[in-house]
Formats: C-alpha cells, structure tokens, sequence
C-alpha cells in the first residue's frame, strides 16, 4: 500500500534522527487509512532500550498504549513507527522483524554521519516478511 507523507512531516523525521545521531530514534505515525495511508503527524518517543541505543530502539508498552488513546481521542489512526539506523541503510535488521506489528507501518530513515539521508516504508506480509512500501511525498503548492 502506498504511503503518502506531507514534506514538512518527512522533514521532522529527518530532524529527529539527525538530533538523535549516533543513536536510533523512535516515535509514533498517525494519520488516515484508506486506499492509501495518509500521514498527518509525527511524534518522537524516548528510546528506551535497555541496549545500545547506537543498534536498537525500544518504544515501552505504556507508549503504545498512550499513543493510541491519542489516536481514539483526535479521530485518527496510529499507523506506524519510525525509527533511525545510524551509519546503516535504512533496510529492516533481524531485531526490527522480531519487534514488528503486522498492522503497522515501519519508516527506518538512514542518518549517515548525522545527515538523514534516505527513508523507507516496510510492512509485515502475512508471512512475517517485511515488503517495503512506496512513499509519496506531499509537497505544498
């Protein structure tokens, strides 16, 4: 399914990556599902893994749980997470398929030597496969 980002959306995803380099950064993707997902809003999230937070992100269950009382609250879907490689390309790693929901949308940004440089869209087939999803980017006219 297609992806479809407002610039000034994918441009905060950059921002918070290069602000967390050289460690991951995490947070949450809301917006609208339909034929497309639509993304609305971004909101980082403290990386709170117990690990290197140079190779891993941790989002606790109470996070998960907050964001999505907000998205009941604001009429909106939670559609995914996003998270940053730092000095790696932005391809899913073995933990992130071990972590990852089906129903939801992975955006991992590529930060190389502090700059976001690249970002994709994965989703969890139905054979716990991550397939990378087209991003479309929105710009204002």
């Amino acid at each position: 399914m297609e992806v479809v980002i407002p610039s000034e959306a994918i441009k905060s995803i950059h921002d918070i990556a290069e602000q967390a380099y050289p460690f991951e950064c995490c947070g949450f993707l809301y917006g609208l599902v339909g034929e497309q997902l639509q993304i609305r809003q971004v909101q980082s999230v403290v990386n709170d893994s117990p690990e290197n937070h140079k190779v891993h992100y941790t989002i606790p269950p109470k996070e998960f749980m907050k964001a999505e009382r907000y998205a009941l609250e604001k009429e909106i879907d939670l559609i995914g997470v996003f998270h940053s490689h730092p000095d790696h390309p932005p391809h899913p790693s073995g933990r992130d398929l071990a972590d990852a929901l089906p129903e939801l949308s992975y955006f991992i940004t590529s930060v190389y030597q502090g700059q976001a440089i690249q970002t994709k869209s994965w989703r969890l087939s139905e054979s716990r496969q991550f397939q990378e999803e087209p991003i479309k980017i929105e710009f204002n006219k």
